[in-house]
């Protein structure tokens, strides 16, 4: 794992740009510690911040009568000392190591000089340890024990068809990698498929872990510390995690693992999206329900329609109960057969389709139709406040865009 990413699972950096990670990682000295040694202890002055690589750390602290109390522990990217440093005051608890562990540290010059030029550095800093506090005052001893969506800030996109063979990893892939290509680092691909990972196979990446192999016990403590060890990276910039690498993994996948799993994905990264399997199978329906936008890839015939219905019918009841105006739905030929026409097929599903991708042969992926329409629907989960470049095939924004956006708007509750 790279340390810039490690970094980044820490909400004191989350706003940070990749540039200014980078200059934070040249400025850390890495020291490892043994099972029982001290990192720091209460009263001291606070001199550098450690933020933790590998390893448990325990926070303990002195009370009057002479106990001592554990706070609680800390894993990999979580700080110890950040307060401390930024206010000069002595070490409010002792850290020990609970197991051997590695740390990055950030001595108090290093620090100071790294903002000294770059006040807007400290200034996201500060704010994250206001809204760190903010959060534990408001929660509820119930909120305070789960951290599945706690602090969440990023999207959820799902890609969807009823079929297979609808193109709809490919274009599941297509939209992750062209937002990568502007966000680098801070977009992610939640591959689905709890059969085969198509996904990760086209993008030939090998995910170190996948979801299913997380114990069932540890789910509902997932968060983006614990998400970085089953990350794997593409050339792009494209962060990929993969639920299962075989059929038999899949059956272990619970709706806990995608809801725990997209919970520490939107802390981690600006855009998520979600290949998601051809099934009404639990753990996939609770991630079309997590979702902010829904992307249903449809082929011409009539037996999609007839699968589709059936869509509209579970997203529409209980299985579902996101509003319907998140759907919007691409028409995509996967062959030179005719197939029903846009407007039969509109009529026959009651539906408009936003996007209609022509057929692009066994090379899609430099087939202008197909750019343009991954142009269209990149649009659509364009983050709001960053800026996706279009690509050199259309220049310009497609006339279709204003509608999409009406369709699938890019902030949960419809705001």
């Amino acid at each position: 794992m790279r340390t810039s990413d490690l970094l980044r699972t820490s909400d004191l950096f989350e706003h940070w740009s990749t540039q200014e990670l980078d200059l934070l990682a040249r400025e850390l000295q890495e020291q490892a510690f043994e099972r029982g040694d001290v990192l720091c202890r209460q009263g001291e002055p606070a001199e550098a911040m450690l933020i933790i690589a590998d390893g448990c750390i325990d926070l303990t602290s002195a009370n009057p009568d002479g106990s001592t109390r554990t706070i609680r522990q800390l894993t990999a990217g979580q700080t110890i000392g950040d307060i401390a440093l930024f206010s000069g005051e002595a070490h409010p608890a002792t850290a020990t190591a609970k197991t051997d562990a590695r740390a990055f540290v950030l001595g108090k010059d290093a620090f100071e000089g790294l903002v000294a030029s770059r006040p807007h550095m400290m200034r996201d800093m500060l704010a994250a340890v206001s809204r760190r506090a903010a959060r534990a005052n408001r929660a509820t001893p119930a909120e305070k024990s789960s951290t599945v969506l706690a602090g969440t800030t990023g999207r959820v996109y799902g890609v969807f068809s009823p079929r297979g063979g609808a193109g709809k990893t490919t274009l599941a892939i297509a939209i992750a990698t062209r937002l990568a290509g502007a966000m680098r680092e801070r977009v992610a691909l939640l591959d689905l498929d709890l059969t085969f990972a198509d996904a990760a196979l086209m993008l030939d990446v090998e995910a170190p872990r996948s979801l299913a192999s997380m114990p069932p016990d540890s789910i509902e403590r997932l968060d983006p510390r614990m998400l970085a060890s089953f990350v794997a990276e593409h050339d792009s910039g494209l962060r990929v995690v993969v639920a299962a690498t075989r059929p038999e993994d899949g059956e272990r996948v619970t709706i806990a693992h995608v809801q725990g799993a997209l919970g520490a994905m939107r802390r981690q990264f600006l855009a998520t999206v979600v290949d998601c399997g051809c099934s009404f199978g639990k753990p996939n329906m609770a991630a079309l329900e997590a979702a902010d936008g829904l992307i249903v890839v449809c082929t011409p015939e009539l037996t999609t329609l007839r699968d589709l219905r059936d869509f509209k019918r579970s997203f529409g009841g209980q299985a579902l109960h996101g509003p319907k105006h998140r759907v919007v739905y691409v028409l995509n030929h996967t062959s030179s057969a005719g197939g029903l026409s846009r407007s039969k097929f509109e009529t026959a599903l009651e539906q408009p389709i936003a996007v209609e991708i022509p057929y692009a042969g066994e090379s899609p992926k430099t087939h202008a139709g197909f750019a343009k329409a991954v142009d269209e629907l990149v649009k659509l989960v364009e983050p709001a406040g960053r800026a996706v470049t279009p690509s050199a095939r259309q220049p310009q924004p497609a006339r279709g865009a204003s509608r999409l956006l009406r369709l699938l708007p890019l902030t949960r509750h419809g705001s």
